[in-house]
């Protein structure tokens, strides 16, 4: 796993692609906010709390880059925040997934735990060299506790804002608020276990509704 993840360290670097588009929308036609009601009407979804999480939606046998996955629909207050897809973990579909979301959106942050490297502050403050050697480190230590995320922000938000913004989380706040973005996560589970999972998230509409929620009255405490 360790060798084949540090393979893509290079692959992953300011490779500009074509447009995704400044739509609200998550993953294929699911968008961010959309009912629980209405994602219902499509009656091979089902509800999956045990499964996945309390008040989740689920979605079997579906593709993703020509591969098999389940589908997870995430929500609050039963409108959509996040997609999830799941597979088993393996070389193949590593490399089918990398290419997928690479092809449209940008390598920007890579984390594992409480430590995070942020590619954008990389690239401004090293050349190539040093760049490089920073993230394939920070890779192999990721890999031997077990866990890593890496987080892409879409080509058009990353391309517009690449040399105005100081990092990751300066880009954000600095994109449309349709932005999307998405995580890969690898979870080394036991020995003979990894799991991983792709999520697709709009952070710019995440944070608008936990801060619409904040100003609601409540009682007095």
């Amino acid at each position: 796993m360790r060798k084949m993840i540090l393979i893509f360290t290079s692959l992953l670097m300011l490779t500009a692609s074509a447009n995704a588009g400044m739509t609200a929308k998550l993953y294929q036609g699911y968008k961010f906010g959309m009912s629980k009601n209405e994602i219902m009407k499509n009656s091979e979804i089902y509800e999956c709390s045990e499964e996945f999480e309390k008040g989740a939606l689920c979605l079997n046998e579906q593709k993703f880059a020509g591969k098999d996955v389940e589908i997870g629909f995430r929500f609050i207050n039963k409108k959509l925040v996040t997609v999830v897809l799941f597979s088993e973990f393996t070389e193949e579909n590593y490399l089918q997934f990398i290419g997928a979301i690479s092809s449209k959106f940008q390598l920007a942050t890579i984390a594992s735990g409480n430590k995070k490297i942020d590619l954008i502050v990389q690239m401004k403050k090293y050349k190539k060299a040093k760049f490089l050697k920073n993230i394939t480190d920070f890779e192999q230590q990721a890999l031997s506790s077990g866990d890593i995320k890496y987080t892409f922000i879409e080509d058009d938000g990353f391309n517009k804002l690449i040399k105005s913004s100081a990092n990751a989380v300066e880009m954000i706040f600095k994109a449309d608020n349709n932005i999307r973005a998405v995580e890969y996560i690898i979870t080394e589970v036991d020995e003979n276990t990894v799991v991983g999972s792709i999520q697709f998230l709009a952070p710019k509409k995440a944070l608008q509704l936990i801060q619409n929620k904040s100003k609601q009255k409540y009682e007095d405490f």
